[in-house]
């Protein structure tokens, strides 16, 4: 938008010039000539500082300007006009909105004539885009509609300015939920952009950018805000880019980042938005506090709170010094400040600042953001020790009166009101306020589906906030309410998943078959869902008439609701992928046979909670000490001594035991086990299968590792570790992605002993690196393709490789390596025949090179990146393969963070892909292994299935490592323990 007030503001001043005499032909007196004259010079003066960044200096001329006018020219209302045109357009620049506003008002008001529409219609334009900063859409698309329709009267008006007003009109357009004129419009401008200049088909692809935001698409936004980049790259800043439009464009790139989750990617850009706005002389400005806020969420989004809030103080103080006193953007600003502090430890600040967000929302006439204020506020409270139950019911009730019920502020207000319950040891309290919310909140995924923006993938507190319910539910009646608490983690393990199912939805939604057309067609009706539901909310605020929207979202669902039914009935398959549910415990049970059990792993920030049932029995167990941060500070530790080095996967084979190697922390291992397992013995003791369905840090440590005996000898002793009791000598594990998936996934027939083989690997990397992000912030397709240049090569994958095809008797036509391992190779091969299916390449997660937003498969770079072609496989282009394989094998996946974070979003968005694809199951590496051992695991576990046709995926890995666990030089679980089976290992 600041582009748009750069175009207008070059147009009033050229107008401003042509004021120079009076109009009507009078004669001047020798003073006002003299006042013409001063007008003259100092407008040249300050359309200069202008063009060099100087906007306050300039603003100063333009406010002298205005009083020389009042003073000298009374009687000449057009030119009082212009120069209050200037002033507004300086002042909303320099982020003065309530001021720029007034004048910008004063303005029109003289300009309230047919015979000078131009220069009505270039503040007309300039009002706009004040208005659209005051996020007042309604008024401003107003005034953008006139300001369109009035230049194209015009047949001489400068093309740009037209395209880059019609851009405008169309974002505001989708900002209205109109998404169908917003695309009838930027369709019109589409096929005039190659012949424009560089600078002005910037702002048309920022808008495309903003209205793909807007819709939901954040692969379509992201290439819009990068081409924006991309044109703009080594523009010199001045009258024609300024710092901050380079500001801006940063900043919109970052947003959509970070909504993402890309929060990696995201925070060097937002800094050096930042830097640039300083530069400009605009680090005080409404734009910074945009910036800032942004910087702050996404620092917050990665657990660095106590950045985040002095980087949203700073952004509240901008809108304090920006704003009118009475903007309800300044109680929202007090409330996400007050939220970051809470959420930083800083209590008694957080307290203050909540109650000063809730007195100014109350003052505002907005009870809605004053309820809300309050919610959080008791929760600080009941953090420091204080009561606080009365005060959330208070604004459970307030909220209860505003919102209609089963909204999903009112569910959350609840969720929250019984964690301050539970703080408060009074799961009595807490349990029906969990459960009502818990109801509502499936209630409202069934309508709208996991991927919807308004449910699970929304709020990333929601898992924490579902958790109150199995925490009541242990505390009241462990024995009794076991069911219930299992269907509740399922609501909050879905919501670690649901980025991953949007992924793969907006691929689906990209083809043009019938499927898509639903897709989209639900995306789109969701999408406007959001937006109608802002407007109620804003509506709320402010005072306004929420009925109407009310009656739209109920339309809205209906629609919803009537795609889900045709999904359901014409694509059962991609239904229940998308789909979100919860089998009941009875369910459950059901699809388990004799000797098998289901363990799940669910923890909080308190505390884990384990859940072990077999087809006759279930028992759950709390492990007090294990909290998030102690579990995954362990399993880190655990993870280093597993994979110790990694720099590439290649390790040499040890000829020989020696008296001591590397070691393992038996002793924690086993505490684990103890933690966490043992106490379930009387379901999991006599399971040859157990099928896993693991939360959180948990997802990245193969239970297989875990010490089931107290440990004896050196933990570096190669002796000792081939004669220690691991919990794979016992149970034959498979991995889940879902609990869900329990009932989904299908027992086709098995293809191993005559099937055939493909396998992709060694791709041409030529760096030394691992997998990390880059800092190029446009050309994504490129950018990932020259990250992919600089990773580390993998020579061994061949060999392994090729051992995996002798095995099986394959040709050599079934291998594509080095040059011939390409994405291409693997979209165009015909897998859909093939009985075992590998990849032995580098697994990346969202974030590890630029661009990228979910995990992927890595091969050797394309010389001319393109859509179909950039050198990664995601998990949404996978799930589009179509498989039959009773193996895919991804070696050396990554399930860890760049940052050696363990989580499992690696391991379960590749996972659900592939078995959407049509894999039986997969065998995934969670670290890099080294060759003789990857050759017998992978080798042998499928030996022994070809050979043993009753034997189950999950017992073919576990033969595979005991056997390769008494070799010498490989009892250590670093070589034996890196594979997985995932699925349900039958």
């Amino acid at each position: 938008m600041a582009t748009h007030r750069r175009f207008a503001l070059s147009a009033v001043l050229a107008a401003c010039l042509t004021l120079a005499q009076p109009l009507g032909g009078l004669s001047m007196t020798p003073e006002e000539e003299a006042a013409y004259t001063t007008l003259f010079s100092q407008t040249q003066r300050a359309q200069q500082l202008l063009a060099d960044g100087k906007l306050a200096e300039a603003e100063q001329i333009f406010a002298a300007i205005l009083a020389l006018v009042d003073d000298k020219l009374p009687n000449e209302p057009l030119t009082r006009a212009a120069a209050l045109h200037n002033l507004a357009a300086a002042r909303a620049d320099l982020g003065d909105l309530a001021s720029a506003e007034t004048l910008a008002r004063d303005a029109l008001v003289l300009r309230d004539d047919p015979e000078y529409l131009g220069a009505r219609t270039s503040t007309q334009a300039l009002l706009a885009s004040i208005l659209i900063e005051l996020q007042a859409w309604a008024e401003a698309l107003s005034l953008m509609d006139q300001v369109v329709r009035a230049q194209l009267q015009f047949p001489d008006m400068p093309r740009q300015n037209l395209m880059a007003d019609m851009s405008i009109l169309a974002v505001l357009y989708a900002q209205t939920g109109d998404f169908a004129t917003a695309e009838q419009i930027f369709a019109q401008l589409e096929p005039l952009l190659p012949d424009l200049p560089k600078e002005a088909a910037v702002p048309v692809f920022a808008g495309l950018g903003r209205m793909h935001s807007l819709a939901g698409k954040p692969d379509l936004a992201e290439a819009a805000y990068r081409k924006v980049l991309d044109l703009t790259a080594g523009l010199a800043y001045g009258a024609g880019w300024r710092r901050q439009e380079q500001a801006v464009a940063l900043g919109n790139l970052a947003s959509i980042l970070q909504r993402q989750g890309r929060n990696a990617e995201a925070i060097p850009i937002f800094r050096k938005a930042l830097a640039l706005l300083e530069e400009a002389g605009l680090g005080t400005g409404l734009a910074a506090a945009n910036l800032l806020d942004g910087l702050g969420n996404a620092l917050k989004d990665g657990g660095d709170f106590g950045e985040a809030w002095q980087f949203q103080r700073l952004a509240l103080q901008n809108r304090f010094d920006a704003l009118p006193p009475g903007s309800p953007l300044l109680a929202a600003s007090f409330a996400t400040l007050g939220e970051t502090l809470f959420r930083a430890g800083e209590l008694d600040i957080a307290d203050q600042t909540l109650a000063r967000a809730a007195s100014l929302a109350q003052s505002a006439g907005d009870p809605y953001r004053a309820a809300r204020a309050s919610l959080t506020g008791a929760a600080v409270k009941a953090a420091l020790g204080a009561p606080a139950f009365d005060l959330a019911a208070g604004a459970v009730e307030d909220l209860s009166n505003i919102l209609p019920e089963g909204h999903p502020e009112l569910l959350r207000a609840r969720f929250s009101a019984a964690w301050i319950a539970l703080s408060e040891n009074e799961p009595g309290l807490a349990l029906p306020l969990a459960r009502n919310a818990l109801a509502g909140f499936a209630q409202m995924a069934g309508r709208i589906g996991a991927d919807a923006t308004i449910a699970a993938t929304q709020d990333p507190n929601m898992r924490r906030q579902i958790l109150a319910l199995p925490v009541a539910a242990y505390a009241l009646d462990r024995d009794g309410l076991i069911g219930e608490a299992f269907e509740a983690v399922q609501w909050a393990l879905a919501t670690r998943i649901a980025r991953a199912t949007q992924r793969m939805a907006a691929r689906f939604a990209a083809g043009n078959d019938d499927l898509a057309q639903e897709v989209r067609a639900k995306q789109d009706l969701v999408n406007l869902w959001a937006l109608r539901d802002t407007e109620y909310l804003d509506a709320l605020t402010t005072g306004g008439d929420a009925p109407p929207f009310l009656a739209d979202l109920h339309r809205i669902e209906g629609e919803i609701t009537r795609i889900d039914e045709t999904l359901a009935l014409r694509f059962p398959d991609y239904a229940r992928l998308v789909a979100p549910g919860a089998l009941a415990l009875p369910e459950a049970q059901a699809r388990l046979t004799e000797g098998e059990a289901l363990l799940v792993l669910v923890t909080t920030p308190d505390e884990t909670y384990a859940f072990a049932i077999s087809a006759d029995q279930a028992l759950w167990h709390r492990a007090p000490t294990l909290g998030e941060a102690m579990l995954r500070a362990e399993v880190t530790a655990l993870r280093a001594e597993l994979d110790p080095t990694a720099p590439t996967r290649a390790a040499a084979a040890l000829e020989a035991p020696s008296a001591s190697g590397p070691s393992y922390d038996r002793q924690s291992a086993y505490d684990l086990y103890q933690d966490l397992i043992a106490p379930l013995a009387p379901v999991l003791g006599a399971a040859q299968r157990i099928m896993v369905v693991a939360d959180g840090p948990l997802s990245s440590l193969p239970l297989a590792v875990l010490v089931a005996s107290a440990p004896e000898g050196e933990d570096g002793n190669p002796e000792a570790l081939a004669q220690t009791d691991w919990l794979g000598r016992h149970h034959a594990f498979a991995t889940l992605p879902s609990i869900q998936s329990l009932a989904s996934l299908s027992a086709p027939p098995r293809l191993t002993k005559a099937g055939g083989f493909a396998g992709f690997g060694a791709p041409n990397f030529g760096g030394a690196a691992q997998p990390l992000a880059l800092s190029r912030f446009y050309d994504s397709e490129a950018a990932k393709a020259e990250a992919l240049r600089g990773l580390a090569p993998l020579p061994a994958t061949g060999r392994e490789l090729r051992g995996l095809a002798r095995s099986l008797n394959a040709p050599e036509d079934s291998l594509f390596l080095g040059a011939a391992a390409t994405e291409t190779a693997v979209k165009s091969a015909d897998l859909g025949n093939r009985a075992v299916i590998a990849f032995a390449t580098h697994g990346l997660i969202a974030g590890d090179i630029t661009g990228l937003a979910e995990p992927a498969l890595a091969f050797s770079p394309p010389a001319d990146p393109n859509a179909l072609d950039d050198g990664v496989l995601t998990a949404s282009e996978a799930a589009q393969l179509t498989l039959a394989a009773d193996w895919v094998i991804l070696s050396a996946c990554n399930t860890a963070a760049a940052d050696g974070t363990p989580g499992a979003e690696g391991l379960s968005g590749l996972a659900t892909a592939f078995l959407y694809a049509g894999a039986r199951g997969l065998l995934v590496s969670h670290w890099p292994v080294r060759d003789d051992a990857a050759a017998d695991l992978t080798q042998g576990a499928v030996a022994r299935m070809a050979d043993s046709p009753g034997l189950g995926q999950a017992e073919a890995l576990q033969q595979a490592m005991l056997a390769v666990m008494q070799k010498p030089g490989l009892a250590h679980p670093s070589a034996w323990g890196p594979f997985v089976v995932v699925g349900d290992g039958r």
